[in-house]
């Protein structure tokens, strides 16, 4: 014998709706809320780099996302073409401001790789090769941020292991290969 349990609203032991009905079978809501993508900005990166020495280059910024609310958290996810003569790093930054004042998201340290970006380096790329030599490969990286602002914006800084090494995006040291890069954030609610 099969049973049949006819409700409108489920809700859990704090009294919060967890699925509501308007009892012609479809729900309304689900949920809390929490955890659901709120927000997507997708970005190509077409431009080449190549970046030597110790300056700090900029190479993607993001629009300003406007949160719902300040308790909610930014997945940015990036795949990027990197290539080099020894390699680098790339950083990942934010700001609350619109970008008048950015700060790095500390990481670790990755030993002579991300020599300029000490702690911050969300990918580090290094190869050994002779002198003139160069490679490039696709790596990516993503990360869960909490701004704590309902204001945020990021940008990535890309710069070289050492004064004589080089990175780039989107193209080898040498000759015309070439690569695209992509940046997502996507907007998740808490």
């Amino acid at each position: 014998m099969a049973s049949i349990i006819k409700v409108n609203e489920y809700r859990d032991f704090g009294n919060n709706a967890i699925i509501t009905s308007d009892g012609a079978g479809t729900v309304i809501s689900t949920g809390t809320g929490m955890g659901k993508i709120l927000q997507v900005t997708n970005d190509m990166i077409s431009t080449t780099y190549l970046v030597s020495g110790d300056s700090a280059t900029a190479i993607w910024t993001g629009t300003t996302l406007t949160l719902a609310s300040s308790s909610n958290k930014v997945l940015v996810w990036g795949d990027f073409s990197v290539g080099g003569d020894r390699g680098g790093s790339i950083a990942l930054q934010y700001s609350t401001d619109d970008g008048g004042a950015w700060s790095s998201i500390t990481t670790a340290d990755m030993g002579n790789n991300d020599y300029y970006q000490d702690g911050v380096a969300f990918i580090g790329f290094h190869v050994n090769l002779d002198a003139n030599a160069n490679y490039s490969t696709q790596t990516g990286f993503n990360y869960l941020h909490a701004p704590g602002s309902t204001s945020a914006k990021y940008r990535l800084v890309m710069n070289s292991a050492d004064s004589s090494y080089d990175i780039s995006l989107n193209r080898r040291p040498l000759g015309g290969y070439g690569g695209l890069s992509w940046v997502t954030q996507m907007e998740v609610s808490v």
